[in-house]
């Protein structure tokens, strides 16, 4: 029978309920079910497949037995062999099926391939069947093997159990084969001994994002009886969560919501993309007595301080630092609309949190209606994360930290092969090395041969993997550390000798035989002065005019003199004639140097720093700049003490806004930072000084702007005396 032309067939479940989760995606919708049965019928629109019509079979007497009837079989093919055209139906749904098939990854494929859809799958929790609960899970590396064929499938299908899972082992084989996971629901809201997963088939097609879950089998979902305890989730496909705490009756007391203090609510696992700001709403129904609290994980914060609390009136009652703002609307029906906006300094996926408080006085519970994400920013402004390079075909890589410690050294990178396992990992050092270790977060088929894979319990980000990929990738980084074999002190070593170290490489196999050694300290990673093509983006429409570095001393601005087109007069302003200084002058007196509106572009790089007064010195530029023209300008954020004592500042990228604005003349077009650092303290005497190394330390900030207006900003607080010494090897002999 035609898919295209058959008639609507929804059976009702003879015994067990049917799950609101399938209907929720499949209802007005017509598909296949695989090996349905009538007393677990789904009650949705479906031709049944099987691989046999014959109703002797074991199954079939079962079903029989169960509901009294067994369901009629309209295509005869096997579960992952179906004649259809491709995409000819809206979706295939398949329960206590998958595990009978040799290749599972096959069958999805296959399911995919006539789904326009959704495919959607459960499975049986690995205890589900007595006879399973010895066996091993299924590695996915035997999966892979059976799939290729390089595992041949017996000579006999006896349709047994031939692969056991639990719900992250299969998102895990779901995650390698580019399988997008919608939702999963652990345990299955159907029969409940399983788990569910619904697959996007689609193609690509649409803009929703892939939003992950990892449950935990262990936390039991809440009864569904009384439809104002139900937690739902948006309509939209993507946004997963589970239950944080366990629900009554399946508690001790102490864990009962009532009672006073206790906490209880749902977790979002969500993309961020650094630098990228996003609005979450959340809508909820709060009942009187109870209190909301939306958190995001503080592993995509600062300072653990991005949450709001909200009251049964709808009242922000606290807010954390770190929100850029928190908004709360009382919808008609008396539900609200919070709404959060947040900017991430990573690129991770991490948990988002919807916690409530029963304050002991809750007479009904709340509801969470719908989480949903929208983005503030068509571009970010910036990355804080290097991005991936494609080297040799088809591979990625990037290293995001790359750092020595006396004689410790750590790498941390990312690499990946669309298609092929990494299976090999080889460090080359330029020196000797011991106690080397590699630990990971991605799965890896390991050869046996190079260093072991050690996977760790804690995620290793991979940002540039996941802005090229996707979520799955969150977790894929790699780290590779160990020891130089005699210690070393690195300040006691020249320059050449510290440059040395900067040759450790890996080297790399995969399991389609491709070869290659990838340096872990390369040279592609950008500085600011790297950056020209950035600016040269903002310089080309301008068409000319006079280019104006302040600080132009020394080599690198002999570079910048350089890089200009013949359209562009460079001038060097320094306060000290040097090499390549073309005017000797103070920078806070611009305007005494050079007369109104002749610059297009002031330029300056790692100069500021040293200005007493920096705001001075915008206010200067302005003045001299001509109506839209370009201030460019890097300053450091950390960075070794230099010049001194004339060395007076560290600006964060926040500090753009408060030096380029409307009030000294300026709009602010690009901000950012690059090069990152680590604060290691050599005492870590205070509380919490230990950790201050995973806490931002960035080495430059940059700004670009535009000149939209004359300054009104009065900025004398500046006078040259106040600073007696000069600099250092200027002091007299």
């Amino acid at each position: 029978m035609s898919a295209h032309t058959k008639p609507t067939m929804i059976r009702l479940s003879k015994l067990f309920p049917e799950s609101p989760t399938v209907h929720r995606y499949l209802d007005g919708l017509s598909g296949l079910e695989i090996g349905g049965s009538a007393h677990n019928a789904f009650g949705v629109d479906t031709l049944n497949v099987d691989f046999t019509d014959d109703l002797n079979t074991v199954y079939k007497r079962a079903e029989v037995q169960l509901c009294g009837e067994a369901m009629t079989v309209e295509i005869m093919a096997p579960g992952d062999a179906i004649p259809l055209p491709d995409k000819s139906v809206d979706f295939v749904l398949s329960s206590h099926v998958i595990e009978h098939i040799w290749d599972p990854i096959g069958a999805i494929q296959e399911w995919r391939r006539l789904a326009r859809k959704y495919v959607i799958v459960v499975c049986p929790q690995r205890h589900a069947l007595g006879s399973d609960a010895d066996k091993p899970l299924s590695d996915y590396h035997e999966l892979h093997q059976r799939h290729v064929g390089e595992i041949p499938p017996p000579a006999k299908d006896t349709h047994e159990h031939y692969s056991r899972w639990t719900a992250r082992t299969f998102l895990q084989m779901c995650e390698r084969n580019g399988f997008r996971v919608l939702e999963a629901v652990d345990p299955d809201d159907k029969v409940g001994n399983g788990f569910l997963f619904v697959l996007d088939a689609s193609d690509g097609e649409g803009e929703s994002v892939t939003f992950l879950l990892y449950s935990k089998q262990e936390l039991p979902t809440k009864p569904s009886e009384d439809p104002t305890q139900h937690w739902t989730v948006t309509e939209g496909p993507g946004i997963t969560r589970f239950n944080c705490l366990p629900w009554a009756p399946y508690c001790p007391d102490s864990m009962i919501p009532e009672k006073v203090g206790q906490l209880f609510g749902l977790a979002y696992l969500v993309p961020f993309q650094a630098g990228l700001g996003l609005e979450l709403r959340l809508r909820v129904t709060i009942p009187e007595g109870m209190t909301c609290r939306f958190e995001i994980s503080g592993f995509t914060t600062r300072y653990q301080r991005a949450f709001a609390v909200v009251d049964a009136s709808g009242k922000c009652v606290d807010i954390g630092d770190e929100l850029l703002a928190c908004e709360v609307d009382r919808e008609p029906t008396g539900s609200f609309e919070l709404r959060v906006r947040f900017r991430s300094p990573l690129t991770t996926s991490e948990w988002v949190y919807v916690f409530f408080n029963a304050a002991g006085t809750a007479i009904s519970w709340p509801r969470v209606l719908g989480l949903a994400l929208h983005s503030l920013d068509a571009n970010p402004n910036h990355r804080l994360f290097e991005s991936a390079v494609e080297v040799g075909e088809s591979t990625w890589f990037a290293v995001q930290a790359a750092f020595f410690f006396r004689n410790y050294f750590h790498f941390e990178f990312e690499l990946h092969r669309p298609g092929a396992e990494l299976v090999s990992l080889a460090l080359i050092p330029p020196v000797e090395v011991t106690g080397v270790r590699w630990t990971t977060g991605a799965a890896v088929a390991h050869d046996g041969q190079g260093l072991t894979p050690e996977r760790t319990s804690y995620p290793l980000r991979a940002p540039a993997l996941m802005e090229q990929f996707g979520p799955q990738m969150a977790s894929a980084g790699h780290c590779v550390h160990g020891l130089l074999a005699e210690f070393t002190d690195l300040q006691y070593l020249g320059s050449s000798q510290t440059d040395e170290l900067r040759n450790f490489r890996i080297r790399a196999r995969f399991s389609d035989a491709t070869e290659m050694e990838l340096p872990l300290c390369p040279d592609h990673l950008p500085s600011w002065p790297a950056r020209w093509e950035q600016i040269m983006k903002h310089l080309k429409p301008m068409g000319g005019g006079r280019f104006l570095e302040v600080g132009g001393r020394g080599e690198n601005s002999e570079a910048v003199r350089a890089k200009l087109g013949p359209e562009w007069e460079y001038v060097a302003l320094d306060i000290h004639p040097g090499p390549n200084v073309d005017l000797v002058g103070d920078a806070h007196r611009l305007s005494e140097l050079l007369p109104p509106r002749s610059v297009k572009v002031v330029y300056s790089f790692s100069a500021m720093e040293h200005f007493l007064a920096p705001w001075r010195f915008v206010v200067e530029a302005n003045r001299v700049m001509c109506m839209g023209g370009l201030f460019i300008a890097g300053v450091p954020v950390s960075w070794p003490l230099h010049a001194e004592p004339w060395d007076f500042w560290r600006m964060s990228d926040h500090a753009w806004p408060a030096l380029l604005n409307a009030n000294t003349g300026f709009e602010l077009l690009e901000t950012g930072v690059y090069g990152r650092s680590s604060i290691l303290p050599f005492l870590p005497a205070h509380k919490g000084r230990i950790r201050a190394q995973y806490d931002p330390a960035y080495e430059t900030t940059f700004a670009i702007a535009r000149k939209i207006g004359e300054s009104t900003a009065q900025r004398e607080a500046y006078d040259v005396n106040w600073m007696a010494d000069r600099y250092e090897r200027e002091i007299p002999l």
